[in-house]
């Protein structure tokens, strides 16, 4: 988590590291598809995980 934003930063690096992989070997409309089905389960789990974290830290 990001200490001022509270967003999931490693994910969202993670999905940039495999998207930009990605893109040596597909075509635009492909890799369109693919990462958009691959990048919003990606965030949900991990905005969800993290915020989970998070508030447990806060709770006490």
């Amino acid at each position: 988590m990001h200490h001022k934003y509270k967003t999931p930063v490693y994910s969202l690096v993670m999905q940039g590291i495999l998207l930009s992989i990605m893109t040596f070997g597909m075509g635009f409309v492909d890799l369109l598809f693919v990462g958009t089905w691959l990048s919003i389960p990606t965030y949900l789990i991990g905005f969800a995980f993290f915020y989970k974290f998070a508030d447990k830290k806060t709770r006490g």
